[in-house]
């Protein structure tokens, strides 16, 4: 036995050897014979192979940890039974190399279910290149594709004694059961019309299905359910994947710790999670709210000012024997200019009748009064447009962490999300009136429906599918803020040491790379909408929406303004029109 091992090692030109053995059996005779056999030739092959022997208990961690370890090492596993535990220490020392060549000398006699389950095992711990040593002479190694056989190569040449385990494109048909569980746009489920059998869409089941279909593996798909509900729940997969029961996941999970036992594909995404707020909710505008104290101030100032000119500057016209008639219109002349009416002629002096500076005196007045009306409606009018358009005209770039908190609706999220957020933008207390956290599965009835009364934290890549569901409503029921967490990737969970693996990192790149993907995304939310998980959202669908709310009490005071504008022009016009015949009529009648 020992002569074949040392063949089978110089014929693969292998690099070192590891020996694992059961605790149990370290005294066993014939374990010490065969170790001391193996490298008692001073001119074999193993003896000039650096070599390490192990217990399987001894074994706390994978061997790459302590050595060197290639693809061109063997690990030699010496087993009492095939039930025996140093077959699970083996897969844990070859963790990350477990396609190198592993050899199992199987004491005692075996029986065709004995070696069916052993080689079960093998697959399930992916030790794809393994050579079995069983009843003192077979050589047995396996088939996996399409089906797992088990293949006796005793007379067959040293070259076919272990299976290809890289650079495999054809699977001959091989069959993976894909679990699918709903996180849309990522993964969802539905039955095919034709065939009555369930098949996956996507963006990540998408990916899975092209690159399958171009390896020849067929997918068995079905639908996951847990605690009542289709809902991911990422645990649940990885449970799946431990237990050999699956090998891949179609779910793109952001993973925030490490998960023993599961492998990872490349970051396929690389994204934030950032806040999704609706616009504002209905408010009804009362024309006091415009009227601040700057306001008050200023008409009170200007008040002042003007009784101040119009008390002391007749005073000073008297004093100076200069009587001027349109003095006497005060009142209406104000009132003119500060509605914007036009003012009939009047007998003003000319710039001769004046005396030093007093023209200057009288441009001051005329400045004061009008500018003083611009100012008014000015202030109002600037006031009233800004609190009127400020939720539209305000972009989601312009969004600071204080408007999210003071707006009146609650943020919908995860809890681990809550920590990733307050840790980043470093809050010490949140209100718990502003978070509300529940499971996955509220979120997605709540986010599917598009439900304003709440905000909720979506990567850019599924705003992208929302967005396309409001592509009808204008504006836009819900927009993407700037206040974001992140970034995070998005990978494809596998079974430890997959021989899909290294297939999904150049499927991967090459999506990435061509721009395939960025096609793709364009007709997800097209395909989604056909298979009945999603439809635009119409303005009849909105329930409760948020709009201004303008009623006629918003606008009471500008009608009131407007009014007196219009009349006060028609009273004007009339006395330009037949203001001597009034007054000659008025004069009649007093005589």
């Amino acid at each position: 036995m020992a002569n074949l091992i040392d063949q089978i090692a110089e014929f693969w030109n292998m690099t070192s050897v590891y020996i694992i053995y059961n605790s149990k059996i370290q005294d066993n005779n014939l374990l010490r014979d065969f170790l001391s056999k193996l490298h008692q030739k001073e001119n074999s092959y193993l003896h000039g192979l650096p070599h390490l022997s192990l217990r399987e208990r001894d074994i706390a961690s994978p061997l790459y940890d302590i050595a060197n370890m290639g693809h061109k090492d063997m690990v030699l596993t010496i087993m009492h039974s095939v039930y025996d535990t140093v077959l699970k220490a083996t897969a844990n020392a070859t963790r990350h190399h477990r396609s190198c060549f592993t050899i199992y000398l199987l004491y005692g006699n075996s029986n065709p279910k004995d070696l069916h389950y052993l080689f079960g095992q093998l697959w399930k711990y992916q030790l794809r290149r393994p050579l079995v040593i069983g009843n003192g002479k077979d050589l047995l190694t396996m088939d996996p594709y399409p089906e797992l056989k088990i293949v006796n190569v005793t007379l067959e040449p040293m070259a076919t004694w272990f299976p290809i385990a890289n650079g495999i494109k054809d699977f001959k048909g091989y069959i993976v059961h894909m679990p699918v569980q709903t996180d849309i746009p990522s993964t969802y489920f539905y039955r095919d019309e034709k065939t009555r059998k369930f098949k996956a869409d996507g963006s990540a089941a998408w990916i899975i299905n092209e690159l399958m279909s171009r390896v020849n593996v067929t997918l068995k798909v079905y639908p996951l359910k847990f605690n009542h509900s289709y809902v991911v729940r990422p645990a649940r997969h990885f449970e799946l994947l431990r237990s050999g029961e699956i090998e891949l996941s179609p779910q793109l999970l952001t993973v925030l710790r490490k998960e023993n036992d599961v492998d990872f594909s490349y970051p396929f995404v690389s994204t934030s999670r950032c806040i999704m707020m609706p616009r504002p909710r209905k408010v009804t505008i009362g024309f006091y709210r415009f009227i601040t104290w700057k306001l008050y101030a200023f008409l009170g100032v200007f008040m002042v000012l003007y009784e101040v000119l119009w008390k002391f500057y007749p005073r000073y016209c008297r004093k100076v024997n200069r009587g001027y008639s349109w003095l006497h219109y005060r009142p209406f002349y104000a009132i003119g200019v500060l509605f914007g009416i036009p003012i009939p002629q009047l007998p003003l002096p000319s710039f001769v009748h004046l005396r030093s500076f007093a023209f200057l005196r009288l441009l001051i007045v005329y400045f004061i009064i009008a500018f003083s009306g611009n100012c008014i409606s000015q202030m109002f009018s600037c006031h009233f447009t800004s609190l009127l358009t400020a939720s539209y005209v305000k972009g989601a770039a312009n969004i600071r962490l204080e408007d999210i908190f003071s707006a009146r609706i609650p943020i919908m999220t995860r809890g681990y999300d809550v920590e990733l957020f307050a840790k980043l933008y470093k809050i010490d207390d949140f209100d718990r009136d502003k978070i509300r956290t529940t499971s996955y599965e509220d979120i997605q009835a709540h986010r599917s429906q598009l439900n304003s009364s709440f905000m909720y934290l979506v990567t850019k890549e599924e705003y992208v599918f929302l967005e396309q569901q409001q592509r009808y409503l204008h504006p836009k029921l819900f927009r993407l803020t700037n206040i974001c967490h992140g970034p995070y990737t998005l990978q494809f969970p596998l079974r430890a040491d997959s021989h899909f693996l290294e297939l999904f990192y150049f499927f991967i790149l090459r999506l990435r790379e061509s721009g395939i993907y960025e096609h793709h995304k364009r007709s997800l939310f097209q395909r989604a909408k056909s298979h009945g998980q999603s439809d635009y959202l119409q303005e009849g669908d909105i329930k409760g929406t948020s709009e201004l709310d303008i009623t006629f009490n918003t606008l009471r005071a500008m009608m009131f303004v407007l009014s007196v504008g219009y009349s006060s022009s028609i009273v004007v016009f009339i006395l330009e029109l037949y203001g001597k015949r009034i007054v000659c009529w008025l004069r009649g009648f007093k005589f």
